[in-house]
């Protein structure tokens, strides 16, 4: 038993440690910024909250990160020959550096390499020189570094060989982008230049005639451009006269025209402007084209000496990632962003949204946001005194996601049936409601198979049925009169949008043999690994007899099974229903999935009755701990506060009865210092002392210990601002600090005074309180009150 009492008085001692402990460490925190419950519950909930499974993409859309559109692999060519000033290098520069760090999919690739040609006085010049390796786009660290890698270009001089050698350039160019692929991307050259081709004193090519082997290599390039799918997109500026401008489409039409969509505006080309100041929108533009993202810009305007200027670029609701880049031409001008509705922006999180800035502190500087707000962008930008900012201006860049579906009604049909197919276009996060999201959107649907024309084109219209919203198309066509399978293409596409191609199927079969089935999905966006699907099929039996059916889940759905109807099904003649149930398998990936669910003859399964797909996000369900995360946060930070109030509790009644700052005086009658003695500066809630000839010509005040065998006194504090003494016949005296005190003997009064509550006094008065105080206490001695 004694030692369990013995166990139990250990594990008591080392709880009250270890929660004293706690309970500093817990108030430390709070008081650092959290002074009680209501401020710390504020905190809480204005953490972000977990986001939850956010819609995905088409099928077409599937490798798109965030929004960002396809991933890109990027080649920006500057022209740094002779003929170009220090100002159009300036320029050039200022287009690399907003392209570069405006680059919307994290997955990109951007390459800037400055080009000039060997020429006479240096005929083996390196033509090219890479200003910025080929760098990622993911994360501030890559952004930085291409925000300020371009200010490695520079005019070249001739000794460094200042011709136009466009043979030099895109061979660099290709070798950059060949050298290391980037899975699912475009693959484009962008290129800026002042002049014609020019190979004059480049020992490879024949002298002075060096044009035709010159064009000869340039074709060979295109041709492995056009091979490696690699599109160019060259921009002109300056005196370029019209022969060199019609080589410069030879450029663009020369090389790869795999695009980001089948619209004339993504087709690659050449784009000519007057000057390099020019060249700003003008290349924007191109890029844009090439990489299928919408923009729109503002300025340009002039910051006047200290003060400040705003301009203004809009994001549309469609926008699901943008990019808004500013030039200043002084880098130390500053720059505010300002979200819609005038809510500052600086960096992490804004209602959902994700910021990343780049470039602050150079000419160019680039804000992106994945699920911007959308409408009106302000952009402030103060100059400091004394300095201004020229021309300033701001371009957004931004991609839109939305998806697509294509359901075509009957999915079994007669020869000379109608048929009608809806085309539904949603936004990134919710169906379409005002017809303002969908502005330049064009929808189109065609139909393939039997004996129809190669494709027949479907007239879509907004759709007025009840029920429907605005990203609703619908039209009709009838079904040919050859048997088979009809193939139906839905596509969506637009500015600063990628084409979405959606397909859906009809079957054309006998009309006395009909069994039509119509598969109706829940409209859901997104699923749990482990959940079922839940939905319904109608059936329309016009055999006149009844039929056996079955429900398949096509190869592409493996992970999920039909947990019901199990079997075959009897279909009667007339209309029927039955309900299904599938349950989608614990070990599906997450990402983008999609469900065919079909209605086959029982006995013939590749008879088709009808079948629709669903495309949704399956999302792996949360952990416990996940779940209930936040519950387990409001609870430690509860047991935080409590820890921390009972120690601030603790540490104040401590405080209040620590004895340190206590002196012990004994006065005379006309109230002269005899003795004092100071309280030991280690924390305790005793002062123990003795008096040492207490009615003699020179009382004394010592500290207990060898050779003093007086009878001991006992100070502490009250916790109410007052000292209790204990004599050594036990009777307890109440004395005020600062007052008259007790008598000890017939000549002494024993009396304290608190330094510490002077000092308190001090900080909290200011100076007048401390001067009052020494002043009262008769001087200005090391204690304040005491002298």
């Amino acid at each position: 038993m004694a030692y369990l009492r013995q166990l139990s008085r250990i594990h008591s001692i080392a709880l009250r440690r270890a929660t004293s402990r706690l309970g500093q460490r817990a108030w430390s925190w709070l008081r650092r910024g959290v002074s009680s419950a209501a401020t710390l519950l504020l905190v809480l909930m204005t953490v972000p909250q977990p986001a939850s499974a956010q819609p995905v993409a088409d099928a077409g859309q599937v490798g798109a990160r965030a929004g960002g559109g396809l991933p890109l692999n990027m080649v920006i060519l500057v022209d740094e020959s002779g003929s170009e000033s220090s100002l159009d290098i300036s320029h050039e520069a200022q287009a690399a550096s907003t392209i570069a760090q405006s680059v919307l999919n994290p997955q990109s690739r951007v390459s800037v390499v400055g080009f000039g040609g060997a020429d006479a006085v240096a005929p083996r010049a390196d033509p090219t020189a890479i200003v910025c390796q080929p760098t990622t786009t993911s994360g501030t660290g890559n952004l930085e570094y291409l925000a300020r890698c371009v200010g490695g270009l520079r005019p070249r001089t001739a000794a460094e060989g200042n011709n136009t050698d466009y043979y030099g350039a895109l061979g660099q160019a290709l070798s950059i982008l060949s050298g290391k692929s980037v899975p699912g991307a475009l693959n484009v050259i962008l290129m800026m230049t002042d002049g014609g081709l020019d190979e004059d004193g480049n020992k490879s090519f024949p002298q002075p005639n060096w044009q035709v082997a010159a064009h000869a290599a340039i074709n060979r390039e295109l041709a492995g451009a056009g091979r490696g799918n690699i599109s160019v997109w060259p921009l002109g500026f300056g005196s370029i006269d019209s022969a060199d401008q019609g080589y410069l489409q030879h450029l663009a039409h020369g090389g790869g025209q795999v695009t980001c969509d089948g619209r004339q505006v993504s087709q690659p080309r050449a784009t000519l402007v007057q000057d390099s100041a020019s060249a700003l929108s003008a290349f924007d533009a191109l890029y844009s084209a090439a990489a299928c993202i919408g923009t729109n810009n503002s300025g340009p305007g002039d910051v006047p000496p200290g003060g400040s200027h705003t301009l203004t670029v809009s994001i549309p609701p469609i926008a699901s990632t943008a990019a808004i880049s500013v030039y200043k031409s002084d880098p130390d001008v500053r720059v505010d962003f300002i979200a819609p509705g005038g809510v500052p922006v600086t960096g992490g999180t804004l209602d959902g949204s994700r910021i990343e800035l780049s470039g602050s502190d150079t000419t160019v500087e680039v804000l992106h946001v994945v699920n911007p707000p959308a409408g009106p962008w302000q952009i402030r930008l103060s100059a400091p005194p004394g300095r201004h900012g020229d021309l300033v201006s701001a371009t957004v860049f931004w991609q839109g996601q939305i998806r697509t579906s294509v359901t075509a009604l009957p999915s079994t049909a007669a020869p000379g049936q109608k048929i009608s197919v809806t085309l539904t276009v949603l936004g990134r996060n919710h169906p379409i409601v005002d017809p303002a999201e969908l502005k330049g959107v064009a929808v189109q649907a065609s139909v393939t198979g039997g004996n129809l024309p190669d494709p027949l084109p479907i007239r879509l219209s907004h759709s007025t049925a009840p029920g429907t919203t605005a990203g609703d198309f619908t039209g009709t066509f009838r079904a040919p009169s050859a048997k088979g399978l009809l193939t139906i293409t839905g596509t969506a596409s637009g500015y600063g949008l990628h084409a979405t191609k959606i397909l859906a199927f009809v079957s054309v079969v006998n009309a006395a043999t009909i069994v039509q089935a119509t598969v109706q999905f829940p409209a859901v966006e997104t699923v749990l690994a482990g959940s079922p699907i839940k939905g319904q099929v109608l059936f329309t039996n016009r055999t006149g007899q009844a039929q056996r059916a079955r429900l398949v889940l096509a190869p592409g759905s493996a992970l999920a099974t039909i947990a019901s109807p199990p079997g075959s099904l009897r279909i009667p003649p007339g209309r029927s229903v039955y309900h299904f149930t599938i349950r989608v398998a614990t070990g599906t990936p997450t990402g983008t999935a999609q469900f065919i669910l079909a209605a086959v003859d029982a006995s013939k399964p590749t008879s088709r009755y009808g079948y629709n797909s669903l495309v949704v996000a399956v999302r792996q369900p949360p952990s416990l701990l996940r779940k209930y995360l936040w519950e387990l946060v409001l609870a430690v930070a509860l047991v935080l506060l409590a820890a921390g109030l009972l120690y601030k509790r603790q540490h104040e009644s401590k405080r209040g009865r620590d004895v340190r700052g206590l002196v012990a005086v004994l006065q005379d009658d006309h109230g002269s210092t005899r003795a004092r003695l100071k309280a030991p500066r280690k924390q305790s809630s005793q002062f123990r002392f003795v008096i040492t000839k207490p009615d003699g010509e020179y009382p004394l005040l010592a500290y207990p210990g060898a050779g003093n065998r007086e009878p001991v006194y006992v100070a502490r504090r009250d916790g109410q601002g007052n000292v209790v003494v204990t004599t050594p016949q036990g009777r307890d005296l109440t004395m005020a600090p600062g007052t008259a005190g007790e008598r000890i003997s017939a000549t002494v009064r024993l009396t304290f005074h608190d330094t510490r509550a002077a000092r308190q006094a001090a900080r909290s008065d200011g100076p007048k309180a401390t001067a009052a105080g020494q002043q009262a206490s008769g001087g200005s001695g090391d204690y304040f009150t005491l002298t």
